[in-house]
């Protein structure tokens, strides 16, 4: 009896993290940045079990093989190497895709690393915080031209709990070379996953359009072993809020854990002004050498938020920018 109740509970347990829909993505575009070993594979699969045109921007060239080896289409799987520790990297294979000029239905952001000794990447930023950030910051600016012209577009950007933690920001110790220890890695990661919850939260605001529109999806801490999975999710589980956040029919709302709606998200990420700050911190290379273009509203406060005013002794360049979607 007991063992009976226990798998009954289990079972209903699992039912309630799935999220149920039979909804095609048949001509439908996927583009998915940086998908990771377990939750980017699952995610491949349901998207080419819904017959998604999908193309893979990774750095993995194993998690690529496993890609193709576990979808269902794999003549709709496109695969392009990227290399996110150098942003001229992501600007090519932006480029490429704009040059292809064919619009984009859904952007899922997934590239993230952790637990990484600090090291400066060519461009001069510290590795952990221009993978989990800086390279989604410039794909998504670079590629939102393409997503506007989706009849109903989605950008789903995946984030974590440990966004919660962070108190205190901007951190610029975690721009450049920082101090190396276990705990300071675990803040890094914190703190890049932080600006991106934050970016999410901003190009939100500002998209503002009716065709297309920005989620933050929180898939929780996952685990493929099984002894783990009472308290942890699986991978399959993981995705669910991301299937949400792409296949509702309903627009689905900004923050999303499990498959549903949450505002537990760190109360910092909708601070007007920190939010326009960390907009702003990018450095050089990412705003002027690649010239993103930066959506706004056009009022005169939206117009006034989008001028950029950083501070040069910070190592960022000192102007004043002021763009509109084209």
């Amino acid at each position: 009896l007991i063992c009976f109740i226990y798998l009954a509970h289990f079972s209903w347990y699992r039912l309630g993290r799935k999220y149920n829909s039979s909804r095609s993505l048949k001509n439908k575009r996927v583009l998915v940045f940086g998908p990771t070993a377990s939750i980017g594979v699952e995610l491949i699969k349901e998207l080419s079990a819904r017959q998604a045109e999908i193309i893979i921007a990774t750095f993995d060239q194993d998690i690529s093989k496993e890609i193709i080896n576990t979808a269902y289409f794999e003549s709709n799987v496109q695969i392009e190497f990227v290399d996110f520790s150098r942003l001229h990297s992501v600007a090519e294979f932006c480029d490429r895709l704009l040059k292809d000029n064919k619009l984009i239905d859904i952007f899922i952001s997934c590239s993230e690393i952790e637990n990484q000794p600090p090291t400066l990447t060519e461009d001069q930023v510290e590795i952990t915080f221009q993978t989990n950030y800086l390279c989604h910051y410039l794909a998504l600016i670079k590629l939102l031209h393409l997503l506007r012209k989706a009849r109903s577009g989605r950008i789903v950007i995946l984030t974590s709990n440990d966004h919660k933690l962070v108190e205190r920001c901007p951190k610029k110790e975690f721009h450049r070379c920082y101090k190396d220890s276990l705990e300071a890695r675990k803040q890094a990661f914190e703190y890049s996953k932080f600006c991106l919850t934050s970016f999410a939260w901003k190009l939100a605001d500002l998209v503002n359009a009716p065709n297309l529109s920005v989620h933050c999806v929180n898939p929780g801490k996952c685990s493929s072993n099984p002894f783990h999975q009472i308290i942890y999710k699986t991978p399959s589980e993981s995705v669910q809020g991301i299937l949400y956040a792409i296949l509702s029919e309903k627009q689905p709302p900004f923050y999303i854990e499990g498959i549903q709606e949450s505002l537990s998200y760190n109360r910092l990420v909708s601070n007007h002004l920190l939010s326009n700050i960390l907009w702003t911190l990018p450095p050089s290379n990412v705003s002027r050498k690649h010239k993103p273009t930066y959506p706004t509203r056009k009022s005169a406060k939206a117009s006034a938020m989008m001028k950029r005013h950083v501070r040069s002794s910070s190592g960022y360049s000192s102007h004043n920018e002021e763009t509109t979607f084209r």
